[in-house]
């Protein structure tokens, strides 16, 4: 790691410290998080069964987990948003990719991550096509290396399927240090 790379972006924890000091829990997408902050008012949820308040928005801490030591291969069966003893073969939680799937609303990131997006076909979303007339797909990588096209944050809005994953540079990092690559997001 540059020194560079040491100053921007400092990960003196193994995987099972982070996950330990911020009582990560399984998210459906993959990985694990944690809520950080929560906007106390609320609104109904277009979403949200029953007529149901979410917060306007909230900010969740994520986290990719590749297999390594401190990332389990399944989350423990603690009653959190899954049941871990369920198969669910597109889901994996020791991965270096996410779950793909379809953003309901926008979401703002930050941290060091790979992201593939897709335009949702009408109903979903405004069906943006490319000019061969397929759904128009970006990728986007988020990270420290500018010169290369990296950026820092990323607002992906709502009606677009994606997926992340680590970037090469990243994962090659990763699996020398076992270390962990936390990713934030802001739901709006």
């Amino acid at each position: 790691m540059s020194e560079v790379d040491k100053h921007l972006y400092p990960y003196p924890q193994s995987n099972k410290d982070p996950m330990k000091a911020f009582n990560l829990k399984s998210h459906p997408e993959g990985g694990y998080f944690a809520l950080t902050w929560a906007m106390p008012e609320g609104v109904l949820s277009p979403f949200a069964s029953d007529g149901e308040e979410r917060q306007m928005a909230s900010c969740i801490f994520h986290l990719l987990c590749h297999k390594s030591p401190g990332c389990p291969d399944r989350p423990p069966r603690d009653g959190s948003m899954i049941d871990a003893s369920e198969p669910d073969v597109f889901r994996s939680w020791s991965s270096d990719v996410g779950v793909f799937h379809l953003n309901k609303s926008h979401l703002h990131h930050a941290g060091r991550s790979k992201y593939t997006l897709v335009s949702a076909k009408h109903p979903l979303g405004k069906g943006l096509v490319d000019e061969r007339g397929k759904p128009l797909t970006k990728i986007v990588v988020m990270g420290d290396n500018l010169g290369d096209g990296a950026v820092r944050q990323l607002l992906v809005e709502g009606n677009w399927w994606k997926v992340s994953e680590f970037h090469r540079s990243t994962a090659k990092r990763w699996k020398r240090t076992s270390r962990w690559q936390p990713q934030g997001r802001f739901h709006l």
